[in-house]
């Protein structure tokens, strides 16, 4: 019986050893009864981590159906695109059909959303235009953008902001600052529900 229980140990101190990263499975001795037990342990590579998955709602636009806003839910997802932190998903038109997505910029708006898509970030933006020439390429936003965790319920302005520009002009500080919002996206993962 010790042969036993010593072929058992050497043979669990065998597979506890083993360095690999997949999913294994251990067989333990139960310390209460001395039975064995089968435990499903998981390690992961640090490239295995999970990557948050993101959703871009189109722009709060009060004007928004005469065709002369930049197109900034396209350019956000552009962007996002070409991060590696992140999952974009891409915006489920058909999905959501008969649901209320257009202008929203509050979390208390996104129920609908959350119902039928799984995600765990809702990023809303809001376009003001501030000078009206008639043409869109010379026309001036503003834009602001908001970030809503939907696993933790938390909401945050993003610190990027873009006051006065030209359609042109927010597509290029989008460009140059979307690693700002990629990491404001990744801390909000740890606030916690207020």
């Amino acid at each position: 019986m010790k042969l036993l229980f010593f072929m058992l140990l050497a043979f669990l101190f065998s597979c506890n050893s083993k360095q690999n990263n997949n999913i294994r499975g251990n067989l333990c001795l139960d310390s209460i009864g001395g039975s064995l037990l089968k435990v499903d342990t998981i390690s992961l590579k640090k490239s295995d981590t999970i990557k948050l998955k993101v959703i871009v709602l189109p722009a709060y636009d009060l004007i928004s159906n005469r065709g002369i806003s930049p197109n900034i839910q396209e350019n956000l997802e552009n962007e996002l695109l070409k991060s590696d932190e992140i999952k974009l998903i891409k915006f489920p038109l058909k999905q959501f059909m008969h649901l209320p997505y257009h202008n929203i910029y509050d979390k208390k708006f996104c129920k609908p959303i959350t119902d039928n898509i799984d995600c765990h970030i809702i990023i809303m933006s809001k376009l003001d235009l501030v000078n009206k020439t008639g043409k869109m390429h010379q026309d001036c936003w503003d834009l602001e953008i908001r970030v809503f965790n939907t696993k933790t319920g938390v909401q945050f302005y993003s610190q990027f902001k873009a006051d006065s520009l030209s359609s042109s002009g927010i597509i290029e500080a989008l460009g140059t600052s979307i690693g700002l919002l990629v990491k404001e996206i990744e801390k909000s993962n740890n606030f916690s529900h207020n």
